[in-house]
């Protein structure tokens, strides 16, 4: 790998949001050389102290440092050559003071390792990381949303994005971060403010639909708002009860990811409905249970998606497909589930029902520009066989969510 840290701050630079992050006093933790604040780019920094082998065992870093002493820590590329991940993280999060930030980059295992482990560009790496794939190739892979999940209590998410500026998917077998490309994931975390209760309670959805955002939650639904505004909108003109969600709610990311069950449970509560939220995972299903628990309005249901449709005996007044995660390798197997999905659930949608799928534009997450049928991510495919059952699309790309009501 090159300067892993002078690549991603060129590219911060420029992101007001690391303006609000690298401020204060900071740690940079395994920089190896590669400071952060090398170049000067964060003005904002008072201090950033660097830990490195010569400095100890990072793993272990409270036996040098004293916990709450920073507000941001920074770590880019340390975290895979650890024995234990989960460790170091409750260290470093330790380190980090009420409101600070806690900055992480590791490889993505797709782009650097390629299928391939041991790793062929660095013979130290212990671990493999991913963060949107429910399964994978690699023996020693680590979901870093798993590992923040089920490792740390009293954080929000702020960010977690794919990095690969400058990488090109058409070379295989090459490091392409010993040139100028990344090949990484970058997770930006917040720690609560001891004062603050649990951040899990209910969506205050006049507020979401005014402003796009959530009360302590620093991000914003933005993409997602217009598609939202007019499934709610219509939801309250009608009687509805039986909301069904395929892929559930797993963080509190709220740009990337959505919190959708949290929101159409809310919905649901206020028309006087329930929302069945359905996943093959059940990590996710108990993660969700968790950070949705101020309502008690939800069916929480481990199944198979098409399965559990095709078995549904009600009528469903609102139905959410998010469930086939669309990637490069993965393009034509989400379409195919996704039409399978809404063919299950055509014969259970009532009169009028609203039908929303998510990431029908999905140019955002693509570093190269996609064609006509990739650039609508899984929806291709249930888009056609809706308008061919005579469905109505009242909001379609280039919004980021497509919205349906059926005859």
């Amino acid at each position: 790998m090159g300067d892993e840290t002078r690549k991603a701050n060129r590219r911060r630079a420029t992101d007001p949001l690391f303006r609000r992050v690298f401020r204060g006093r900071g740690l940079d933790i395994g920089h190896g050389g590669d400071r952060l604040d090398r170049d000067g780019l964060f003005p904002d920094i008072r201090s950033c102290d660097g830990f490195d082998l010569e400095d100890g065992d990072a793993q272990h870093i409270l036996r040098y440092l004293a916990p709450g002493s920073y507000d941001f820590v920074n770590s880019s590329h340390c975290l895979e050559h650890l024995h234990d991940p989960l460790a170091a993280l409750k260290s470093w999060f330790e380190l980090v003071r009420p409101l600070g930030f806690l900055i992480l980059v590791v490889p993505d295992e797709d782009l650097y390792e390629q299928g391939n482990w041991p790793s062929r560009f660095n013979a130290d790496h212990k671990w493999t990381f991913t963060f949107r794939k429910r399964q994978s190739w690699s023996p020693r892979s680590i979901n870093l949303v798993d590992l923040l999940l089920d490792g740390l209590s009293g954080f929000s998410f702020v960010r977690i994005s794919l990095l690969d500026d400058g990488y090109d998917y058409a070379i295989a077998n090459v490091d392409q971060t010993s040139g100028a490309a990344e090949a990484g994931i970058e997770a930006i975390i917040q720690k609560h403010d001891a004062a603050v209760a649990s951040p899990h309670g209910r969506i205050d959805l006049d507020r979401l639909l005014a402003t796009g955002g959530v009360t302590g939650n620093a991000e914003n639904v933005e993409h997602r708002l217009p598609s939202i505004r007019s499934c709610v909108e219509l939801l309250r003109q009608m009687p509805a009860s039986v909301f069904v969600e395929c892929g559930c709610q797993s963080t509190t990311l709220l740009h990337s990811q959505g919190m959708s069950t949290a929101i159409w449970a809310e919905v649901a509560r206020q028309c006087g409905g329930r929302l069945w939220t359905v996943d093959h995972d059940a990590d996710a299903i108990r993660r969700c249970r968790q950070l949705t628990s101020a309502y008690d309005n939800i069916q929480y249901v481990v199944q198979d998606s098409v399965e559990f449709l095709g078995r549904f005996d009600r009528e469903i007044d609102f139905l959410y497909l998010d469930s086939a995660d669309f990637f490069e390798h993965s393009k034509d197997e989400a379409r195919r589930h996704q039409l399978a999905e809404i063919t299950a659930a055509l014969p259970k949608l009532s009169s009028g029902a609203v039908v929303l799928l998510d990431d029908a534009n999905v140019q955002m997450w693509f570093p190269r520009p996609l064609d006509e049928l990739d650039v609508q991510g899984p929806t291709a495919f249930s888009h056609r066989f809706l308008l061919e059952h005579g469905a109505t699309c009242l909001c379609d790309t280039p919004f980021y969510q497509r919205v349906y009501r059926v005859p």
